[in-house]
């Protein structure tokens, strides 16, 4: 946990908002892709079901086309060859053709359900053996009663089949339409166990216990599949057979066999077995018209249901995937507009830093960045005018360096107290404009520590040469009064010091240069033109220095023209 959050801490902005934005955007996958996965396995399921529909159309044409064969074997078998030769070997055709199709369809399909599958292969397996069957039939080595078993049992194959994969079936519209199917393949074979039996015994005049007992048992089985097919199928398919009812073969396959139900087992019928089996042929034709209508339902019905599924699953998964593009869009978007203007001002602060004045930045934007933008510009506008300002207190500085050294110069080449007390007085408003200066230079420089600390030491230095040239004004005021008044030389009233105004000032002023603030304005703002009245200070005793005040005033000089130096440096560190 340590490591992951200590990892998370030092990475910069852009990879902490996109691991913050990636978590969402991953959850988003998580529930897009469950939702796409469980209706991925909708759509197979649908698709299951229809590759069974079609499965059990197959099975049912198979069906038709055995329970034909059937017939047509059953009456060459009995008639030794004198009827159906050519129609049964037409017919064998066209139940391999159906076979085939079968097979084609069972390697192409995908159906996963395995009691299907097991139930299909037996079938299969099964159906293979009609060829050995029909060798039989040809060489009349095989039993009526033999033959009918292996296509009933082969047929009943079939229909378990059919209805194995009528079950898989769970859609609420296609199922009962596979169900009516089913049902309609269930009166076919009913039917044709019926041509069966009673070809049989119309050909022999006379039937047993067992068959008879087999046509009853077929009869009801018609009965109830038809009453199923009536509550399953659509109202299309059950007008359908309604219509195909109303037809004469319906009424007279129906009067034949109640004139068989009439004679009861024991005969004689006096039927032509032809007859009943071309009528009985000709009705399970018809109602392959009603197997071929509901079949199609079925299959545009399940086309149509899957179609609608795959048309929803896939916008799904198109609506998903937008989303995830227009998510990682706009995250994109919001990780570049918070972390990209941040850069930005990170570049121009490390340009600031390192000296370039000159670097603007203007983003338009009113939010927080936007703000940070505005006051960083506004920081390099301030710096820029501190810097002006440095080297206007630069020119000053050396300025007041040099006209120190001039007159110190004066001072050493003419030492006489009149002259030097004439090079103090010149000088006296410069000690006053400069005293004024530094104080401000103190409160511009307030941000270097060295440059505060050396332009105190020049005040304090300037204070005390202050303190000397008042002195040298109450000598002045001495000598004045001894010597002759000579018409060239001009006398102005004496003008006291403002270093040396009184003890509170000087302390005030101390006060503001220790503190590294700004001077007030009655402190700061000593006017050249009107310096500010003070009192005298009374008559020293001793006798003044005048070499102590030109050394004070040379040492002064020297540090104000390292201080100029200094600034100078201080402002070439700046790009402007």
């Amino acid at each position: 946990m340590g490591l992951s959050m200590v990892f998370f801490s030092n990475l910069k902005l852009r990879g902490k908002l996109v691991i913050l934005l990636a978590v969402p955007i991953a959850c988003l996958l998580y529930f897009v892709g469950v939702t796409i996965q469980r209706d991925g396995k909708e759509a197979d399921r649908l698709e299951q079901m229809h590759e069974a529909i079609l499965l059990s159309v197959k099975l049912g044409h198979f069906l038709e086309e055995s329970q034909r064969e059937r017939g047509m074997s059953g009456l060459y078998l009995i008639s030794h060859g004198t009827h159906f030769k050519k129609e049964l070997a037409l017919q064998r055709i066209e139940t391999d053709k159906r076979l085939t199709d079968l097979r084609q369809l069972v390697k192409a399909n995908h159906i996963q359900d395995s009691q299907l599958l097991k139930k299909l292969y037996e079938m299969l397996n099964f159906a293979y053996r009609i060829r050995q069957v029909r060798n039989n039939i040809d060489h009349f080595k095989i039993s009526a009663s033999d033959l009918g078993n292996y296509y009933s049992e082969m047929n009943e194959d079939l229909l378990d089949t059919v209805s194995i994969a009528r079950d898989l079936n769970t859609n609420a519209i296609t199922y009962p339409l596979l169900r009516a199917y089913y049902d309609v393949l269930l009166i076919t074979e009913d039917i044709g166990q019926q041509r069966r039996y009673l070809t049989l015994a119309f050909y022999e005049n006379k039937i047993t216990k067992h068959d008879f007992d087999h046509v009853v048992y077929w009869v009801g089985c018609e009965t109830r599949h038809l009453e199923v097919f009536h509550k399953v199928a659509s109202t299309s398919a059950q007008k359908f057979y309604d219509k195909l009812s109303e037809l004469s073969v319906y009424q007279k396959r129906k009067d034949i066999r109640e004139a068989f139900f009439e004679k009861g087992m024991h005969g004689p019928y006096n039927q032509d077995p032809e007859t009943w089996f071309f009528v009985s042929s000709q009705w399970m034709n018809t109602l392959t018209a009603l197997e071929n209508k509901v079949s199609n339902d079925l299959i545009s019905n399940s086309l149509q249901q899957r179609d609608i599924y795959l048309d929803d699953y896939y916008g799904s998964i198109f609506v998903a995937l937008l989303d995830l593009f227009l998510t990682a869009l706009i995250a994109l978007y919001l990780t570049n507009s918070i972390s990209k203007p941040l850069s930005q001002c990170v570049e121009f602060t490390k340009k600031v830093a390192s000296g370039d004045l000159t670097v603007t930045m203007d983003l338009n934007r009113n939010d927080e960045i936007g703000e940070l933008s505005q006051a960083m510009s506004r920081m390099v506008l301030n710096l820029k005018k501190m810097t002006e300002d440095l080297k206007e207190n630069a020119l000053f500085v050396a300025y007041a360096s040099r006209e120190l050294s001039d007159t110190v110069e004066v001072m050493r080449s003419n030492p006489s107290p009149e002259k030097v007390l004439h090079s103090a007085t010149e000088f006296d408003v410069d000690i006053n404009n400069l005293h004024q200066f530094l104080m401000k230079l103190v409160s511009v420089s307030s941000n270097s520590e060295r440059m505060t600390r050396e332009v105190k030491k020049i005040v304090h230095s300037v204070e005390e040469i202050a303190a000397l040239l008042n002195e040298m004004n109450v000598s002045k005021k001495l000598i004045l009064s001894k010597l002759p008044l000579q018409p060239s030389v001009s006398v102005e009233p004496e003008k006291p010091l403002s270093g040396t105004s009184n003890s509170s000032d000087v302390s005030s002023s101390k006060e503001a240069v220790s503190l590294g603030n700004d001077v007030p304005a009655e402190q700061a703002s000593l006017s050249i033109s009107t310096p500010p009245k003070m009192p005298w200070m009374t008559p020293s005793p001793k006798h003044l220095d005048h070499n102590a005040v030109s050394d004070k005033l040379s040492k002064t000089a020297c540090q104000l023209s390292e201080m100029a130096d200094n600034i100078e440096k201080m402002i070439q560190t700046f790009k402007v």
